[in-house]
């Protein structure tokens, strides 16, 4: 069981992650999502089609090709 501390620490660490996301950021943090808890997936189109990624497929591929991340303030989010 995850006691309150250690729920607040995740609530945190998920805000800072989305706050290093650019253009296309909440379709990018939900394909983080679906990423982390879809579980083994044979293909990206799963992935997009699991019930972690609430938009359309395309969407997926969209924000992976006009999304932005400030790689290095993630890095160190995950890092630290």
């Amino acid at each position: 069981m995850i006691d309150r501390s250690q729920s607040e620490a995740l609530w945190v660490f998920r805000e800072q992650v989305y706050g290093s996301l650019g253009r296309r950021r909440d379709t990018l943090f939900e394909l983080l999502d679906a990423l982390l808890l879809a579980g083994a997936v044979p293909s990206f189109v799963h992935l997009s089609l699991t019930a972690f990624f609430r938009r359309g497929w395309g969407s997926a591929y969209d924000a992976l090709a006009a999304g932005t991340m400030d790689a290095d303030w993630l890095r160190e989010i995950v890092t630290s």
